[in-house]
């Protein structure tokens, strides 16, 4: 009787611990940490060089037209188009 009472017992903590297991997933990556060059980018002077070259309309240009794109295949071409 005893073992019976054992099975039953191991039956039941398996069934409870059955659902919580899949909770448990892992948690994603955390992202990157930005590069040196990336954090220059905030600074005055690396600002100003964009500002007089012309570049720093480049990335709301970008947004623009991602933004604009209907598909998959549009965005793909703008970023394809923009990257060249």
């Amino acid at each position: 009787m005893t073992s019976l009472r054992v099975r039953i017992s191991i039956l039941s903590l398996a069934l409870l611990a059955g659902p919580v297991a899949p909770a448990s997933a892992a948690v994603a990556p955390a992202a990157p940490s930005p590069t040196v060059e990336e954090l220059r980018l905030d600074r005055a002077v690396p600002r100003e060089i964009l500002e007089r070259s012309g570049f720093d309309a480049v990335p709301r240009h970008l947004t623009r037209t991602l933004g604009s794109a209907r598909s998959y295949g549009e965005a793909h071409k703008v970023v394809v188009r923009q990257g060249a």
